[in-house]
């Protein structure tokens, strides 16, 4: 009798340990598809300033929804404006699901941030020991960092922005491209 109960408050605590294991795994999944940290914390210093967002780019204007679903290979869903607060200006893509057997309910998306930033303050975010990989091919300074999703930083004209793309099959090729059009509008 006593084995019974114990080997059934082993499988309890196996279950237990499994669920905490999943519902940390999807956590770190949706900081890293948040952003990896380096927008955040713009995010939260620009959140705590009152002042207006003069000479930042709309990032809903920076692509077209023709163009994102091009890039994403799917059709969009919709587009909103996640609002961030401060002088942090977002808008965001999201497309219909993959309707893939193993991801029934995943969307690809954009996410576009831009704050004001100065050139010193940006590539802080990009030093040794952050995890950024210098991109060099944008003409302007960049840094990006990989993971389930990927976050391109672009510095132009006094103001950063951020291209995360999640659940993309090259997430930082798509957030080049994304950047390459959106450097053009700045």
């Amino acid at each position: 009798m006593t084995a019974g109960v114990t080997i059934g408050a082993d499988l309890l605590i196996k279950e237990a340990r499994e669920r905490a294991r999943r519902r940390r795994i999807t956590i770190a999944v949706l900081l890293v598809a948040a952003g990896g940290g380096g927008w955040f914390l713009h995010s939260w210093g620009a959140a705590r300033s009152a002042a207006p967002a003069a000479g930042i780019a709309d990032p809903c204007a920076l692509v077209s929804t023709s163009q994102v679903a091009s890039v994403l290979g799917l059709e969009v869903a919709w587009k909103d404006v996640p609002a961030f607060g401060g002088r942090t200006q977002s808008c965001r893509w999201t497309t219909v699901s993959i309707s893939k057997p193993q991801y029934p309910a995943v969307r690809r998306s954009l996410l576009i941030f831009s704050w004001p930033s100065t050139l010193s303050a940006f590539e802080h975010n990009a030093s040794p020991g952050s995890h950024a990989i210098r991109i060099t091919n944008l003409d302007v300074p960049a840094y990006a960092f990989t993971g389930a999703a990927s976050e391109l930083n672009v510095w132009k004209d006094g103001a950063a922005t951020s291209f995360i793309v999640g659940y993309s099959d090259y997430p930082l090729r798509a957030a080049e491209a994304f950047a390459r059009v959106a450097l053009e509008r700045m």
